[in-house]
């Protein structure tokens, strides 16, 4: 089975395959590997089932869902399946090739056999194989229908020898478990049964039968159209022909090429000049998981072994230390994420000895490592260990079949993921390691390779990285605001908490919008600055506001990060925030009767005096309207320059001095204005002024 990063990526899937379709598509990849490569004997593969299994990613799926029913799937792969949780985090996890009763069972597939010619691999659940020797043909049967209507009969394989076809020997076959193999002095021919039919592959130990393969395909109430093989009962397409792959022993890997003509499929050998044997020529291309070979294995002293059923740590006699190496695919985990939990399910198998294991958890130091092939690969690994390690101490069970979880190793996978090693859709290798076992004591565990078990299963729960800049929810005063107080401070309010940072742009700068001149400059550290650390930013300007008058505020780039360094933008335009202060004219006024000067001729007003009291935050101030009649509907009272919104404001806290008045702004000496109005404004912040009298000076 390949375990190249490439076949990981080509392998990806993101959304679920139909139950029955998925079953049947994988079924005839089966048949591509058993026709291509069975012996003279030929088997004759049957399948009976009474139930709807379940596959490994539905199981876990369902079992998400019932803790979380507001997770939701965002990627899914042959290899994994990753969660977007409610609480807004992700959950990665390994997928294997099983399937499960309607009850969440798993269903067994170990071999067993029944006669000379005959092996079975049956179950309770009502999933049932048969491998059956026969003459010269192999029959494989789709669960979707009765088997005797629908099914493909292939003749003997046959390799190309000095263009002349020979037939491909093997020997007496062997089993173990789930494993039925023939070795052969130069290769070795083997049959995984899964819960979705026989998965087959073809290791050769050299180059003497990387031949090319044919054999006689015969479709029984089926139609082959293109690549597609379709029902004649009911039309539908019930498998696809797929591309079939090899990989060696080291980092190579390719397609082979294949043909069907003349009811003939045939497999070109492919180009394995520069390749490292041993080579697997795997024309079947089924579920993943932990894949295979050197994907889960167990390495001691100056041997390794790559597992078939079990996987080992601990020690044997001697003091020989044992550890075990787990390769995990199509992790994708981006650079910068928080790793909440990290874990691996394990089942146990044989144990020896009894007590407490001792053992710590590492990960190899490297970017999508290959799978181990000796004990020289192992060696390499071994020396790319993550510094971080955890230590997992479990009892050693001799109870087969019990699930263990490891000790929450977070902390090396946040090692690998801040070196960028999990990002990528990647292999991930993990190892336990024996850390102080000694004697004979050692714990066993079964491997991908067990005809039963979903174990080993790495669970991920992580954070994605915060990449997202802070934006702004609220000003205040807001934009286009009017009316704002003279002393008001500037307040931002962000999405997200940040922090008030150093840098070339971070200055705050209020500018004035008439001529753009700047009022001031404040630098975001600045102790005028409060609530970093907060979602709310307060600016406390020095400067009082002049009334009436447009300002806008810029801020730089620099000026405030996120938790996670993520810069707000700034603003840098004049429009983004800008606002207009408060007339220095309010409603709390007194305006007195109306004053009859007699001057036909017209008059003009000097000074004010008044008494009373003006207290610090407090304002006393006048104005002044002045008419042709005693009527002043439409007559507007004016200030300092002759507008509506300014005042003759006291200075001196008791009136002891005059407030002069700028005459030019009321008519001074113009014909028939003789009668004049004023009025007192008094306003607080904190304080009360008074007025007890006023005086008006006038000339005319």
């Amino acid at each position: 089975m390949k375990t190249q990063k490439e076949k990981s990526k080509a392998m990806r899937k993101t959304l679920l395959i139909v139950k029955t379709l998925s079953l049947l598509i994988i079924g005839f990849l089966i048949i591509q590997g058993s026709l291509a490569l069975f012996s003279h004997i030929s088997q004759a593969i049957q399948i009976r089932t009474t139930i709807e299994p379940k596959t490994h990613a539905e199981q876990i799926i369902e079992d998400t869902l019932k803790e979380d029913p507001g997770a939701a799937i965002v990627e899914q792969t042959e290899s994994s399946l990753t969660f977007h949780l409610s609480n807004g985090q992700y959950k990665f996890v390994s997928v294997t090739g099983r399937l499960f009763t309607e009850d969440g069972e798993p269903i067994d597939t170990s071999l067993t056999q029944l006669s000379n010619s005959e092996w079975i691999a049956q179950t309770s659940k009502g999933l049932d194989y048969a491998l059956k020797f026969k003459s010269d043909s192999t029959r494989r049967y789709y669960p979707r229908k009765n088997i005797d209507d629908e099914y493909i009969e292939i003749g003997a394989p046959e390799y190309l020898d000095e263009e002349a076809w020979q037939k491909l020997p093997v020997n007496k076959p062997h089993i173990e478990r789930n494993r039925l193999y023939f070795e052969q002095p130069d290769y070795t021919l083997e049959y995984l049964v899964t819960p979705y039919g026989v998965k087959t592959n073809l290791i050769l130990d050299n180059p003497i039968f990387n031949k090319t393969i044919r054999y006689k395909l015969t479709l029984h109430n089926l139609t082959r159209s293109q690549e597609s093989i379709i029902s004649n009962l009911d039309n539908e397409t019930v498998a696809n022909f797929v591309k079939p792959h090899w990989y060696d022993s080291g980092d190579k890997s390719g397609d082979i090429q294949y043909s069907i003509e003349d009811s003939y499929i045939t497999y070109s050998n492919p180009d394995l000049t520069d390749a490292t044997y041993p080579v697997t020529i795997d024309p079947t291309y089924g579920p993943t998981g932990i894949a295979a070979g050197g994907d889960d294995y167990y390495h001691y002293d100056t041997s390794w072994s790559s597992a078939t059923t079990d996987v080992l740590v601990g020690s044997v006699a001697g003091s020989i230390s044992i550890h075990m190496g787990l390769r995990f695919l199509g992790l994708d985990i981006a650079t910068g994420s928080t790793i909440s939990s990290s874990t691996i399910d394990l089942r146990t198998a044989t144990a020896v000895g009894s007590g407490t294991l001792l053992t710590k958890i590492r990960a190899v130091d490297e970017n999508d490592p290959a799978a181990a092939t000796s004990n020289a690969t192992c060696g390499t690994d071994d020396a790319m260990r993550t510094t971080t390690g955890v230590d997992w101490d479990p009892t050693i069970s001799n109870t087969n079949n019990t699930l263990m979880t490891t000790a929450n190793f977070s902390a090396v996978v946040q090692e690998s993921n801040d070196s960028g090693f999990t990002d990528g859709s990647v292999a991930y290798l993990v190892q336990i390691i024996n850390d102080g076992t000694t004697g004979d004591n050692r714990q066993a565990w079964a491997s991908y390779e067990h005809a039963s078990y979903t174990e080993p299963q790495l669970t991920i729960v992580y954070t994605l990285p915060d990449t997202t800049a802070p934006t702004v929810s609220t000003f205040s005063p807001a934009d286009n605001a009017t009316g704002v107080a003279t002393t008001a401070n500037l307040v931002i309010t962000f999405d997200e908490a940040v922090d008030a940072e150093a840098g070339a742009n971070n200055d705050i700068i209020i500018k004035k919008t008439s001529d753009n001149s700047t009022i001031e400059t404040i630098d975001a550290q600045d102790a005028k600055v409060t609530g970093s650390g907060t979602a709310i930013i307060t600016v406390n300007p020095a400067t009082t506001f002049d009334y009436s008058t447009g300002y806008y505020v810029q801020i730089g780039a620099d000026a405030f990060d996120d938790t996670a360094g993520n810069s707000y933008a700034g603003i840098s335009d004049t429009t983004s925030w800008n606002f207009t202060t408060e007339s220095q004219v309010s409603n709390n006024y007194l305006e007195s009767v109306t004053f009859d000067t007699e001057s036909d001729d017209g008059f003009a007003i000097n000074s004010i005096y008044w008494e009373g009291t003006l207290v610090a935050g407090s304002t006393v101030g006048f104005q002044f309207a002045v008419a042709t009649s005693t009527d002043f509907s439409g007559v507007d009272f004016l200030g300092e320059d002759g507008s509506v919104s300014t005042l003759y404001s006291a200075t001196d806290s008791d009136g002891s001095e005059a407030i002069p008045i700028n005459g030019v702004y009321h008519h001074p000496f113009e014909s028939g204005y003789k009668y004049f109005r004023y009025r007192v404004y008094l306003d607080k912040t904190s304080g009360s002024p008074e007025v007890t009298k006023v005086s008006i000076n006038w000339t005319k």
